[in-house]
């Protein structure tokens, strides 16, 4: 009797828990140029701007194309680069102003700035290479593909820090290898060393400017509006002197 009383007593407590953990969403705020979305298994669609995103959407941008995206409510604004295709993979309010977040990225370049989370938060960038782990930072991850093998990755802090694991396959063996990026510092792992040691391994390069957070410029205003035309003199009337 007194375990199913304990049992029901911390029903709630559980579903509590499980109430905490609901699914956040993404929304768009800008779109420049031709981008699509779509939802696992359904088809592509135009994106728009306050369009509302669901986790596991995937966001495709064509040549010349941006779109900004406040992703799992305010934790976090990307900005999805040209020719890139990223998926929105996990977005979780866990309660208690802590979040999970992971974004998905198969090509191309994000841009994001992530706010000061919560010490039992998550928010990572994944690529076929490895994983960045992002805290109150401002970062860029690129995946470029290689036909001939892995894509080629690169981790960069345009502020802050970003923490990098990426597996190298090291003396036959695969590797993971964790790399600390402090501002203005990236990071492209390389697919093999002979070495944790390796100059490829251990080096990191200055982070390129294009990857500074890029804000779209304010609309032009447009021009103040002509001052009327004056008033015609009086035409003097005669004998107005006599």
């Amino acid at each position: 009797m007194w375990g199913v009383v304990a049992a029901f007593a911390g029903a709630p407590m559980m579903l509590m828990a499980a109430a905490a953990n609901n699914k956040a969403t993404a929304t768009v705020r800008a779109v420049i140029g031709k981008a699509w979305y779509s939802e696992p298994g359904g088809q592509p669609a135009p994106l728009r701007p306050n369009a509302v995103l669901n986790e596991g959407t995937t966001i495709t941008t064509e040549a010349d194309t941006t779109v900004d995206v406040q992703v799992n409510g305010h934790t976090s604004t990307v900005r999805v680069t040209a020719n890139t295709t990223m998926s929105l993979k996990t977005m979780l309010d866990l309660g208690a102003g802590d979040s999970e977040t992971m974004l998905d990225l198969d090509k191309g370049t994000v841009i994001g700035s992530v706010r000061k989370i919560s010490k039992a938060s998550t928010y990572r960038v994944s690529t076929a290479r490895g994983v960045a782990g992002i805290r109150g930072t401002d970062f860029a991850v690129s995946s470029v593909p290689n036909p001939t093998g892995l894509p080629t990755v690169t981790f960069s802090s345009v502020t802050g820090t970003v923490y990098c694991v990426a597996n190298i396959v090291i003396n036959n063996v695969m590797t993971p290898v964790s790399k600390t990026l402090t501002t203005g510092q990236s990071w492209t792992p390389p697919e093999t060393a002979t070495s944790p040691t390796d100059q490829s391994v251990v080096a990191t390069t200055p982070t390129p400017a294009n990857y500074a957070p890029q804000v779209p410029p304010p609309p032009t205003p447009p021009p103040a509006p002509a001052p009327p035309p004056a008033p015609p003199a009086p035409t003097p009337t005669a004998g107005a002197d006599s």
